[in-house]
């Protein structure tokens, strides 16, 4: 990813794509590969926003679904 080498691995945009990732990943059944894409994605919205912020409610709502298609 340029972006992550540009941004670092700790920028909220990576988080963003973490997050599409792991949702295109879901849809498509690759849950293995969904659960490390959305768990990545959390642990950089925890870091820069807190976990109260909109964006991490909205990674923990994606792994709890995934939780359940698992």
């Amino acid at each position: 990813m340029a972006r992550a080498l540009y941004a670092g691995e700790e920028h909220p945009d990576i988080g963003d794509y973490l997050l599409n990732l792991a949702n295109c990943y879901h849809h498509t059944g690759d849950l293995g590969q969904a659960g490390r894409c959305y768990r990545q994605a959390l642990g950089i919205a925890e870091q820069m926003f807190g976990p109260d912020h909109p964006t991490t409610s909205i990674i923990l709502s994606g792994l709890a679904c995934l939780e359940r298609d698992l």
